[in-house]
């Protein structure tokens, strides 16, 4: 019989060679991905009611020459008629209603990973809020709608703030960016009964969990020095362990 030991170094031995190949996988390249400016009256950054005294974000753009997607009242909050939603709006307006279709831009770089992007209601308004992860650090207010009333309203982004649009290799998409510095417009919360930033916090909406940007370059390894070690790995270990468990099958 092949004692437990010979069976564990067996494990071991394997684990080893799976460990070293999996090094051996090259590593995903950070895609850097450029903005291009846009005419900011062909958007509508819109909180939308749904459910119980809550508000979700919607980006509606308006295809210039097509069919009117919105129309505006009041101010101190300015209410919105969504007037796509009584038509087939398909080639006069886009609707994002999602992380799928935008993303929080901050100070030049894409950012998917310390920031959950919310509305909250906070000083008798409804702000849209970048929280961060970290609750040691701060969040930032995106901009406001500067009063509160029933159905949807526009949120008026503050200053230096806008919609901007993905470039990647060269060419404009239709992706959004909410894109903007951080540093100022810093959230805090009331004491009125809305919702706390440790509630939105722990929200998820589609946000990505990939590693931390700016993190330390995986180290390179040498395909020669790969086959080489698991040769030697597979020679003095696995092998006589093998011929071990050949050996007793025969026997019995």
């Amino acid at each position: 019989m092949i004692s437990n030991n010979r069976i564990q170094s067996l494990f071991l031995a394997l684990s080893a060679i799976a460990s070293t190949t999996v090094m051996a996988v090259p590593q995903a390249k950070a895609v850097s991905f450029q903005e291009q400016q846009v005419s900011q009256d062909e958007f509508a950054v819109v909180a939308v009611p749904f459910g119980y005294h809550e508000h979700r974000l919607e980006i509606i753009e308006q295809i210039p020459g097509e069919r009117q997607c919105w129309q505006e009242s009041g101010s101190a909050p300015v209410k919105l008629d969504l007037l796509l939603l009584d038509f087939d709006h398909t080639d006069s307006c886009r609707r994002i209603i999602n992380t799928n279709g935008y993303t929080l831009r901050l100070n030049g770089e894409d950012e998917r990973v310390a920031h959950i992007v919310k509305i909250v209601q906070n000083n008798d308004e409804l702000q849209l809020v970048a929280f961060h992860k970290d609750p040691s650090q701060p969040s930032i207010v995106i901009g406001r709608t500067n009063g509160l009333t029933d159905g949807a309203m526009k949120i008026i982004l503050d200053p230096g703030w806008q919609i901007t649009k993905r470039v990647h290799q060269g060419k404009t998409i239709d992706h959004l960016y909410l894109s903007g510095k951080s540093g100022s417009n810093t959230y805090s919360a009331s004491s009125s009964p809305a919702v706390t930033p440790g509630k939105a916090a722990t929200s998820t909406t589609n946000s990505s969990t990939a590693a931390t940007q700016g993190s330390s370059a995986q180290p390179q390894v040498n395909p020669n020095t790969l086959a080489n070690s698991v040769d030697r790995i597979y020679n003095s270990i696995v092998s006589p362990i093998l011929r071990d468990l050949s050996k007793g099958q025969s026997n019995q």
